[in-house]
């Protein structure tokens, strides 16, 4: 465990090191997690200490942990730039500018890491849902349903993928789902997201 990061972001910077190395992950349909937020943190800080934590720390980690330069200087401008909103405002959210205040010490932070096993573009769109590997099924003799959507059905973030989540359950039941997602398909025709639908599931 990174002691940098005490009390957040610990979790990210462990799991994130472990991808970048090569490591399994395996995941455990059957389980069952009850996070309740800042129960233990809450009784001793205060939430903007609590904030000002988080928001730190997530800076350390891109510092300390990111091994690819672009992949690094993609990240931190967008952690700056959603920092400097809430500073820049008439009333300052006072967290936003502390942090801003600190991320000069950036420099001091970063730690030379090893090229990593796994490109960390991939490993960043496989945790934020970008991405989705799921297992096969055998052929079976029932229709077969051509699902096209530019909304993945997981994880369960927004509207659109619960809607697409409960539509294809519901479908699997006497239908055989072959599902295809086009990101391009409010700036395309929809036939040619058809057709190349088609080409991937026939």
């Amino acid at each position: 465990m990174g002691e940098a990061y005490q009390p957040y972001v610990e979790d990210l910077d462990l799991g994130f090191r472990g991808w970048q190395r090569g490591r399994p992950s395996v995941f455990v349909s059957g389980a069952r997690v009850e996070h309740r937020h800042r129960a233990t943190t809450s009784r001793y800080f205060s939430r903007e200490y609590l904030d000002r934590t988080l928001e730190l720390n997530y800076l350390r980690f891109l510092a300390r942990t990111i091994a690819e330069p672009r992949v690094f200087r993609r990240l931190w401008s967008e952690a700056i730039l959603r920092l400097n909103h809430p500073a820049a405002l008439q009333e300052p959210n006072l967290t936003a500018a502390a942090i801003l205040g600190t991320a000069w010490r950036d420099p001091f932070w970063i730690k030379r890491r090893a090229q990593p096993a796994i490109p960390e573009d991939e490993i960043l769109a496989l945790g934020s849902g970008a991405v989705v590997i799921a297992p096969g099924r055998a052929a079976q003799n029932r229709p077969v349903l051509l699902v096209v959507s530019p909304y993945l059905p997981f994880p369960l973030a927004h509207g659109g993928a619960v809607r697409m989540y409960n539509l294809m359950r519901r479908a699997a039941v006497d239908l055989t789902r072959c599902w295809w997602r086009s990101p391009e398909m409010r700036r395309r025709r929809r036939s040619n997201c058809w057709r190349s639908a088609a080409k991937l599931c026939w």
